[in-house]
């Protein structure tokens, strides 16, 4: 087989979003995806992760001799989600000493948002206990790490973010797993049980195009230089709600 590495320039990278449900895997040459999983929902995500590299690898026709380094989301998401997912890259970093970049869940989805140029971006994702963890970015294509924001990550009743977010831009972009908790007015949008917040109508309400796995592992590729990525966050859990936190276990994370 043909390895992916000679047909197309760039870093070699396994990107890793566990994050956020369901949870994804991708292997990149630069900025392009040679191959992607996602879980199906019922499957435990630390099952599931190494065994789904392993398959991307094989099917990329890569090695992991072959693999620079790793891009993985660091949060804000499910706690478990996190720990799994810096724990398997870090574990698999480790040996070799490769870069682990990390790139907080709300940060790819903005840059997912502004691929069609986009400029204001208000990515959200389910918090559950009926809140969403959100910011607000305003960005171009191609954007690269660090981003700016202009709402920093946050966790808030989706009323209060929209209200936070129409007070500096008319007409954003709301994208992400968050979105269940909004309405346009349009039909089949919002989902649930849960009330549904009502958004300005200039708010544009968006769809995910992929995988996290795979924005995140542009954002890594696109800052890439040659020793190693820059502008991205260390890997490191990023939780918001500290309620969330408890005790570390995995020697990796807890740094003893």
């Amino acid at each position: 087989m043909r390895s992916a590495r000679q047909s197309s320039p760039g870093p070699a990278l396994i990107a890793v979003d566990a994050a956020t449900q369901p949870a994804s895997v991708a292997v990149l040459q630069g900025q392009r995806v040679v191959e992607i999983r996602t879980a199906v929902s019922d499957v435990h995500t630390d099952a599931w992760l190494s065994p789904a590299i392993d398959d991307c690898l094989r099917a990329a026709g890569l090695e992991f001799a072959e693999i620079e380094g790793f891009a993985v989301t660091t949060g804000p998401g499910t706690f478990t989600g996190i720990r799994v997912g810096l724990a398997t890259c870090l574990g698999l970093a480790a040996p070799r000493r490769l870069p682990v970049a990390g790139v907080l869940t709300l940060e790819a989805l903005a840059a997912m948002g502004c691929a069609d140029g986009t400029a204001w971006i208000a990515p959200c994702i389910d918090a559950r206990r009926g809140q969403v963890y959100g910011a607000l970015y305003h960005l171009e294509p191609g954007c690269r790490l660090p981003f700016e924001a202009t709402i920093e990550p946050t966790v808030a009743d989706p009323g209060a973010f929209v209200a936070a977010v129409s007070d500096l831009t008319p007409a954003p972009l709301l994208i992400g797993t968050g979105t269940r908790y909004f309405s346009s007015g349009d039909a089949g949008l919002g989902s649930g049980t849960e009330e549904v917040t009502m958004v300005p109508e200039a708010f544009s309400l968006g769809t995910l195009s992929e995988p996290l796995a795979a924005s995140t592992g542009r954002l890594v590729a696109l800052g890439w230089a040659p020793e190693g990525p820059s502008g991205c966050h260390p890997p490191e859990p990023v939780y918001i709600r500290q309620a969330d936190v408890r005790p570390a276990r995995n020697p990796l994370l807890s740094g003893t």
